[in-house]
């Protein structure tokens, strides 16, 4: 359970932080305290020590001699792997090129683990998670920025191979005799000796700014220093210790950013997409295939969904490897369009106003039935629990095993009288509801058989964009809840508050657009002073598939859906669902698919992983009016009885 004590823990990590930054943007961008020749000095001495320092300070505190294999072998793992997507699809599209392998990898597995993910993780999960930290920390600046490094030089020197003019090439083929004929075997042999001299360049090249990188030097000297502590318990002088502590503190984010996102909306959401999911996801796959569990899986998880690291970012100034398209800082040295939420904690508020953009999904035919799935025209990412619906109502959207009646008729006056009736068993359930409408102000009165009286009073756009909900249940006194929602051409935010003295508030943000959105879902609980509900979901959609993940139960269940339109003319879709509970380490497989036979029948069918197997079929017998009938058979077990469902409704 996570209470309040430890979301002012995070909180109290997280805020400094971005006081810093605040304070750095304000200075320059409003108050113009500082020129940009002032700037560059902050920045140069920030990278040039308080950087360097701070690694200094995270790995020689690191016990080398206890270093926890499965961790550094998952971090290797999703760099690794990251590595081959990345270069796969790069080889794959025709406009893929090194230099997208490099932001890639730098965007989705090489976080900001020093500056921000040490005080995060230590607020979250104590004092030996901070400690495992440092031992990606200590991996991450000895081999991947090295690499990242090499990569950029790599780039460079072929983008310089490219610009040289064939003015230039012809000249040094005819060399100072003039032009002659050069064989095959002759010009093959120059162009592997070309090749060769590009390597040693290279080779210099990044061994010369190796050398001049103070980076690399409190690496090496905090790795050597840790070694000798925790070997024979040597400890640094007061002064030297208090004197690297006082410059390392000074890591403050000097860096300036005078746009929130340089890079366009639609970079913004593919960077964001590759933080947020692919990180995140090539951190669990090792992770969870290695063993890692409870608290050293969180970690682990957590550590990769940080905001992008500074030396990445210093990397990409330095060599023009698009410093503007990185979704992180550009020119901050944190992720401040990010705020960080408590366990689970995934970041999700964007601060940034976009640009508008009219992208819709292209519409797909459908066939009149009412009760089908619709591809929903819009331009936002919907609410969050839009996050993967699709899916869910292929497989599990009319699908019962009891009887069910409803009948619907209309007043002259405008209202609405539904009869709704169940039979579960011996047990029979019933209500009215009642539908009152007047302009943009909707009513709904519901009375069940144990004699409660449902009010929802909705009113659709008070402003644009925006809709309000109240509701309350007699006679329960603590029922009372008014709930707000607001749909953007890039977000979708609602939120909710009992009427309570206590009240449980939850708040829920997707951002995005109509093709790829990333959300959270949060509850919290006043009286108990705990964070009750904490989920974490992304989607992406295209003109005929729609996926979903969503991190559930506080970090306890993992859910990934599809979607996908085989022929929209006869309605036909498949759909899967997997689901994995880390607590219980059990896998939930469902797979499902519907078909329309004519323009008024649907039939649909699912099974799962437990033998469990469903069909129905919906015929509308006449307009609104829907008839279905529903079984289900535990193949595991033939010998039990298949249960059967009824449902009729009839609309005038």
């Amino acid at each position: 359970m996570i209470t309040l004590a430890d979301v002012y823990h995070v909180i109290t990590a997280i805020i400094p932080l971005y006081v810093a930054m605040v304070a750095a943007y304000l200075s320059i961008k409003w108050w113009k305290l500082f020129t940009p020749d002032q700037c560059a000095g902050i920045n140069k001495f920030v990278a040039n020590f308080s950087i360097p320092l701070l690694s200094f300070q995270v790995i020689s505190s690191n016990n080398p001699y206890k270093m926890n294999l499965k961790l550094v072998s998952a971090d290797f793992l999703q760099k690794l792997l990251a590595l081959i997507v990345l270069a796969v699809i790069a080889k794959l599209r025709s406009r893929g090129n090194l230099s997208w392998v490099i932001t890639g990898l730098s965007l989705s597995t090489l976080p900001n683990t020093l500056i921000l993910g040490i005080p995060l993780i230590r607020a979250m999960y104590g004092e030996e998670a901070a400690i495992l930290l440092a031992q990606i920390i200590v991996l991450q600046s000895l081999i991947w920025y090295n690499l990242l490094l090499i990569l950029f030089e790599i780039d460079a020197t072929e983008e310089s191979i490219n610009m040289t003019s064939p003015s230039e090439v012809t000249g040094e083929l005819e060399g100072p005799q003039g032009p002659e004929r050069i064989d095959g075997d002759k010009e093959g042999g120059r162009i592997k000796n070309q090749s060769k001299r590009n390597i040693r360049i290279i080779l210099l090249t990044v061994g010369k700014k190796l050398i001049r990188n103070p980076n690399t030097h409190a690496t090496l000297a905090g790795l050597i220093w840790a070694s000798i502590r925790f070997r024979w318990g040597v400890k640094l002088p007061k002064v030297i210790q208090n004197s690297v502590s006082l410059l390392s503190d000074g890591t403050w984010n000097g860096y300036v950013q005078l746009r929130v996102i340089a890079c366009g909306t639609r970079k913004a959401v593919l960077a964001m997409a590759m933080k947020f999911l692919a990180g995140p996801f090539l951190m669990a796959v090792p992770s969870i295939a290695l063993g890692l569990r409870g608290t050293l899986l969180k970690v682990a998880i957590v550590q990769a969904a940080l905001p992008q690291g500074i030396v990445p970012f210093v990397f990409a100034k330095e060599y023009n490897l698009h410093p503007d398209g990185y979704i992180w800082f550009a020119h901050s040295s944190s992720n401040w369009i990010s705020i960080l939420l408590p366990a689970g904690f995934i970041r999700q508020e964007v601060t940034s106003k976009f640009k508008p953009n009219q992208l819709l999904f292209r519409p797909i035919p459908t066939l009149p039935n009412t009760n089908r799935s619709y591809e929903i025209m819009g331009k936002g990412p919907g609410l969050y629990s839009d996050i993967g619906k699709r899916a869910r109502d292929l497989l599990y959207r009319d699908y019962q095993s009891d009887h069910k009646f409803t009948i619907t008729t209309y007043s002259p006056t405008g209202v609405t009288l539904t009869s709704t009736g169940i039979k579960k068993g011996d047990l029979f359930l019933a209500d009215v509801n009642t539908q009152l409408k007047h302009k943009n102000v909707t009513t709904d009165i519901k009375v069940d058989t144990s004699s409660n009286l449902l009010t929802t009073v909705t009113v659709d756009e008070p402003a644009p964009g925006l809709k309000t909900i109240l509701s309350f249940r007699v006679p329960d006194q603590r029922s009372g809840k008014l709930e707000l929602q607001y749909l953007h051409d890039y977000a979708g935010i609602s939120s909710s508050v009992g009427l309570t003295a206590n009240p449980i508030v939850n708040f829920s943000a997707v951002l995005g657009n109509n093709k790829l959105a990333v959300g959270s879902d949060v509850s919290f609980d006043s009286k108990e002073g705990a964070i009750t509900k904490c989920n974490f979901g992304a989607s992406f959609t295209n003109s005929d598939l729609i996926t979903a993940l969503t991190l559930n139960d506080k970090g306890d269940t993992l859910s990934a859906s599809y979607y996908h339109t085989v022929n929209p003319l006869a309605n036909t879709a498949v759909g899967a669902e997997v689901t994995h509970s880390f607590s219980s380490n059990e896998n939930t497989i469902t797979v499902g698919t519907q078909h329309s036979l004519d323009p008024l029948t649907t039939v649909k069918a699912r099974v799962n992983n437990f033998g469990k197997a469903s069909a129905l079929i919906q015929h509308e017998w006449r307009p609104k009016s829907l008839i279905t009938v529903s079984t289900e058979v535990d193949t595991k077990s033939i010998d039990k009885s298949a249960k059967f469902g009824l449902a009729l409704a009839l609309k005038p």
